[in-house]
């Protein structure tokens, strides 16, 4: 269950130096932007489901302020924005991947 956490603080440092970098240095696929968000998001709220033993509606809670919080320290960035569209994909995507996760650990 270590390795899982250690994993899991992994892949949200990842989202938060890719939210932070300039837009032009941010690794892209060829996917769709919000599907490359839901993907993301959703893999890392899965990780967090799988990883740390906290009550499910505190880990919703807390993954949902992280997305907003990402999208917020977008805003001060001259090269990054900050979009409505994409706090509602993240947050649908890690609450989604963190309810999954719980499921099937049941």
């Amino acid at each position: 269950m270590k390795y899982l956490r250690i994993v899991a603080t992994a892949m949200l440092a990842a989202l938060v130096l890719f939210t932070v970098v300039p837009a032009d240095e941010r690794p892209e696929t060829s996917l769709p932007h919000h599907l490359e968000h839901f993907l993301a998001f959703g893999f890392a709220g899965a990780l967090l489901g799988i990883a740390f033993a906290m009550e499910t509606l505190t880990m919703l809670i807390a993954s949902a302020c992280f997305t907003v919080g990402l999208e917020c320290v977008q805003i001060p960035l001259p090269s990054r924005h900050a979009r409505l569209s994409d706090v509602v994909v993240d947050t649908v995507a890690i609450c989604a991947g963190v309810l999954l996760a719980r499921i099937r650990l049941r």
